[in-house]
């Protein structure tokens, strides 16, 4: 081992403040799938809770036309759009 590439391992060693070994990046495909599941995901989990929401909780009558069902389906819309 040459004397550059020694200096080059003891300098990346001691930038990692525990000490441990240097982990490269992940790839940009995973990084591109892991944000496409999370943009799939999210409306679904949504959609989720949306009917948890508004199977437990009732409007009152004096609420009219805007309950939680209002607001909830607004919010999946806002995340979709």
């Amino acid at each position: 081992m040459s004397i550059l590439h020694r200096s080059l391992m003891a300098h990346r060693l001691a930038t990692r403040s525990d000490g441990g070994p240097i982990v490269n990046p992940p790839p940009a495909l995973r990084i591109v799938l892991a944000g496409l599941v999370a943009a799939a995901v999210s409306p679904l989990a949504d959609i989720i809770l949306v009917a948890i929401g508004t199977a437990a909780f009732h409007p009152p009558a004096s609420c009219g036309k805007f309950a939680f069902a209002t607001y909830a389906i607004l919010t999946a819309i806002g995340i979709v759009g």
